[in-house]
């Protein structure tokens, strides 16, 4: 049931962030001819990521496919403009290792785990002919990774079988890059292919848990800057895109 509801908020903001889009290209009248492209697709996210803390040394690793939703805006004729690309990932695998040695969790340990965020910044693009463009793009690359785990049974060498919920919510600050190419099949439409790159430097993280035992439950929770945290994603993407031009008004296709 938390995926239910998830995927109707992912798709509500997906429609927010079109909406917001759209509206903006079709804003008061512009001196200079505006190009937008919007796209929609499916992205697959592959992250590694490290961090020391009290002497140990935690490393995961991540794969994680979802969807992505991009955005991007230059004036007409104009190679630099801006850019936005946003996702939404459920991880699928995971691994763990804490000093080395790989953990007992697992992705079917979690109820819900899901990863979200955008990188924006300017963007440059290149045509290489008619049909097809060339774009690039840099800049701040803002995530969230949410894990809820319910009911996990652990064995503890003094409390026996111990039953534990847990919640975990990370806030992560990187930069990125990003690289595709744009095949225009008419002057509306076109397809993208590519892949953003990111460097993750900091994290902050709240974290919660409950253990339960013969009736008896406990509660703790901490939150605070991770240390020495260090992430590297790739996360390669291949989108549908309507190109909207527009100068005292918006339409699809090239203005006239």
């Amino acid at each position: 049931m938390p995926y239910t509801i998830n995927m109707k908020k992912l798709f509500f903001l997906c429609l927010v962030f079109s909406a917001a889009f759209v509206a903006y290209t079709a804003g008061p009248v512009q001196t200079t001819v505006q190009e937008n492209a919007l796209s929609w697709g499916l992205e697959c996210g592959i992250s590694f990521e490290s961090e020391k803390a009290g002497g140990d040394t935690y490393k995961g690793f991540y794969v994680a496919p979802g969807l992505a939703i991009h955005g991007a805006y230059f004036k007409q004729d104009k190679s630099f403009g801006f850019f936005m690309n946003g996702f939404v990932l459920f991880p699928a695998y995971l691994s763990l290792k804490e000093n080395g040695h790989k953990t007992d969790d697992k992705r079917s340990d979690f109820d819900l785990m899901m990863q979200f965020g955008f990188l924006f910044g300017p963007a440059y693009r290149y045509a290489i002919n008619d049909r097809w463009e060339l774009n690039c793009g840099l800049g701040l690359d803002i995530s969230m990774t949410m894990a809820d785990a319910n009911n996990i049974n652990i064995v503890d060498s003094y409390f026996g079988s111990i039953k534990v919920n847990s919640s975990q919510t990370s806030m992560i600050f990187g930069i990125g890059g990003d690289i595709s190419f744009k095949f225009h099949f008419s002057d509306e439409f076109f397809l993208s292919t590519g892949s953003t790159f990111v460097w993750g430097f900091s994290s902050y993280s709240s974290w919660s848990a409950s253990y339960s035992n013969s009736g008896y439950t406990m509660s703790i929770s901490k939150s605070g800057w991770d240390k020495h945290y260090n992430m590297f994603s790739i996360r390669p993407y291949i989108c549908f895109g309507i190109s909207i031009y527009s100068k005292t008004e918006s339409r699809l296709g090239k203005a006239p």
